[in-house]
């Protein structure tokens, strides 16, 4: 009974001599570069540390280490996002990419976060996805999509917001995301359209280009349009469109668009472009809308000016409502 007994502590004492040989073997610099990475490595950098493949598997038969997935994990605490993030990289191989929300949270983005990690590989790269993963594959995924300046590999801000809105349950959601980016100062627009021309005809593209036109400031002639299509399309009357009209206190005011019931009362739309997300802006257009309201004793119905190709017959529901008038689907529903 000894003889075995005493072979399995000789076995262990060598597992743990091999596992202390990672100690060893360039210590600092190990536990530099796994601080600069939440403690996750891949098996190369190890290497490159000068640490054996056999010390490696040994920290982990010690429990020192860990795998999860292909990627080494230098401590056994649970993993934080930032460390799901590094493992899915690592897991997913050569070419993965941190993308779409996933991406877009690393890149300052908020409201939009998300608890499975999202990266993308070339086109015929094959990778089993851990269980809080998603892997996405991508037939334009170029060279030029790794954004520069951080280790994590990643793909460019404008990418992960396009992709994020292609890739959304909604097209609300999808103009939201556009919106938001450009908002909180992540991108551009004229960085999103170009973006936007080298994805192609994606989910969501002709809605996508028409919110960048919104957000940069021409939504006012687009929705003009917009909103003559879906009246027509509905067989709703057609309204006074850009009207200069006299409020409360006797100073003009510009309508979007407005109409008078068979009954006489007013209505008064107020298209809400992207540029509406300003805080300065909204406040002047509600204290606008106020006095011309109060002027006329006006409804008033504001709509999103992406609603109007988004969702037109939810925007046409609630115009038929305010005016009084039977909703008649022609046929020639306005298409996002």
């Amino acid at each position: 009974m000894a003889g075995p007994a005493c072979g399995r502590r000789q076995r262990d004492g060598r597992r743990l001599l091999q596992a202390d040989l990672v100690a060893a073997v360039s210590h600092e610099e190990i536990e530099r570069v796994a601080a600069s990475q939440a403690g996750v490595l891949s098996r190369p950098q190890l290497i490159e540390l000068g640490v054996a493949r056999s010390s490696i598997h040994w920290a982990v038969r010690a429990r020192r280490w860990r795998l999860v997935g292909r990627a080494v994990v230098t401590h056994r605490q649970p993993l934080t996002k930032e460390a799901r993030w590094w493992v899915a990289v690592i897991h997913a191989g050569p070419g993965a990419l941190l993308c779409a929300w996933s991406a877009a949270e690393l890149h300052g983005l908020r409201r939009f976060e998300r608890d499975v990690v999202h990266v993308v590989v070339p086109i015929g790269h094959r990778v089993r996805s851990l269980p809080w993963m998603k892997v996405h594959v991508s037939r334009r995924l170029l060279a030029d999509d790794v954004y520069g300046g951080r280790d994590l590999l990643q793909v460019s801000p404008s990418r992960a917001l396009i992709d994020m809105a292609a890739w959304s349950g909604s097209p609300r959601t999808a103009c939201a995301i556009l919106a938001a980016g450009v908002q909180q100062r992540l991108v551009t627009p004229d960085l999103l359209r170009a973006e936007l021309a080298r994805a192609g005809k994606v989910r969501f593209h002709r809605l996508m280009a028409a919110t960048l036109h919104d957000i940069e400031g021409g939504s006012q002639a687009l929705s003009e349009i917009d909103l003559v299509r879906l009246c027509r399309s509905y067989s709703l009357p057609e309204p006074f469109r850009q009207a200069v009209r006299r409020d409360s206190r006797g100073r003009r005011r510009y309508l979007d668009a407005w109409w008078r019931r068979a009954d006489g009362r007013v209505i008064h739309l107020e298209i809400d472009g992207s540029v509406h997300l300003n805080t300065d802006v909204w406040w002047d257009d509600m204290d606008r809308q106020t006095d011309l309201a109060i002027a006329e004793d006006a409804l008033v119905v504001r709509v999103a000016a992406a609603a109007l190709r988004a969702d037109p017959f939810d925007v046409a529901s609630r115009l038929s409502r305010a005016l009084g008038v039977p909703l008649v689907q022609t046929g020639r529903e306005p298409a996002a």
